[in-house]
């Protein structure tokens, strides 16, 4: 946090989208403590510079720090509001890692908001586009948990076999789990814990391999009730900077 605060210092010397970077790479850290009180302070005044900011990578850059942090600190609607804001620029501003981080974040804020089907939708487009990779990346992973807990949440079948899944993949990559992730999965795998879970077949009745397997799976859940899919909708604030921290009232 020292090293961060000392960055903002320097930011302030300087002009307001460097400030605002380094105020998103502080509210990232005061998340992960999580310091609840500054980082809500930091987004705040993160935000006010990215209103005024005319570059398009650093508000997504940006942006999606802050959305992180919030969810961090237990503010997933604000976190989906940003998020949405900014997924349809990302793309073109960011590149393929940048659209799964905010995909995987939407995920974790649409599952904490009480949305498992459509946070299944978000976490199935991560791992369809990472494919093979999915096992390996830290937001591949982070889909996997993601889905494995909504798939608890909605009691569907298969989910004890993608929560073995995710986990495994969880512990062979040595990732650092942060606070957003904590919570829902100590509660999935309680809750899977105290139910018996049924054998489950491949989606297709053929022997896939894991990772083609669990995207069937997700996917197959997020279709079942919304058969035009479910992915995040990008809001009417293209900058994705409405949002105010102090006035999420499911916090």
């Amino acid at each position: 946090v020292a090293a961060a605060r000392r960055a903002v210092d320097v930011g302030r010397m300087t002009d307001g989208e460097r400030l605002a970077d380094a105020l998103g790479v502080l509210a990232v850290v005061q998340g992960d403590v999580p310091d609840e009180v500054g980082t809500l302070a930091t987004v705040e005044e993160a935000l006010g510079l990215l209103r005024s900011t005319r570059s398009r990578a650093a508000r997504v850059a940006v942006t999606s720090n802050l959305a992180h942090s919030l969810l961090n600190v237990g503010h997933p609607r604000q976190a989906l509001s940003l998020v949405e804001g900014v997924l349809e620029i990302a793309g073109g501003v960011g590149g393929a890692a940048t659209v799964d981080f905010l995909l995987e974040t939407a995920g974790w804020a649409a599952l904490a908001c009480g949305q498992p089907h459509r946070a299944l939708g978000l976490y199935a487009d991560v791992l369809a586009a990472l494919g093979a990779e999915a096992g390996l990346s830290q937001y591949g992973i982070s889909a996997a948990l993601g889905a494995a807990c909504a798939l608890v949440q909605i009691g569907d079948p298969t989910a004890g076999r993608a929560m073995e899944i995710a986990v495994r993949r969880l512990h062979a990559s040595g990732f650092a789990v942060p606070p957003m992730i904590r919570g829902p999965l100590g509660r999935a795998e309680t809750l899977l814990r105290a139910t018996t879970e049924p054998t489950t077949p491949a989606i297709d009745g053929s022997q896939p391999d894991e990772g083609t397997w669990l995207l069937a799976a997700v996917t197959h859940a997020a279709h079942a009730v919304d058969p035009a899919g479910l992915t995040a909708t990008p809001s009417a604030d293209p900058a994705g900077l409405t949002a105010t921290p102090s006035a999420d009232p499911a916090g």
